[in-house]
């Protein structure tokens, strides 16, 4: 949310990390190629629930159900940037960063 008078401002407090994910479901999804020109493939030792691509905007561009341990994706609509994937799995929630050339 921007402030609405001149002169305020906003603080956005962003962490990287695995809190509250064990590095052993990190380690168990694979994002690549990374990085990517027309397909994003994601392999997972677990059962993917479903995946969002967001934009930095934090605009969700897919919202898809995969109920698989792997999936191909489609970039080639999208425009060269960096893209976050928000991978849903059985027992932890990943989020990835990947880079459409």
């Amino acid at each position: 949310v921007f402030p609405s008078n001149d002169g305020e401002y906003s603080f956005v407090n962003i962490l990287k990390g695995s809190i509250g994910i064990e590095n052993t479901a990190i380690e168990n999804v694979s994002v690549y190629p990374n990085p990517a020109n027309d397909n994003i493939n994601i392999v997972s030792n677990e059962t993917i629930n479903d995946i969002q691509v967001l934009n930095f905007l934090g605009q969700v561009l897919l919202n898809t159900e995969v109920n698989d341990t792997q999936i191909k994706i489609n970039t080639s609509d999208y425009q060269p940037g960096v893209y976050i994937l928000k991978i849903n799995t059985v027992n932890a929630t990943l989020i990835k960063k990947v880079t459409i050339k």
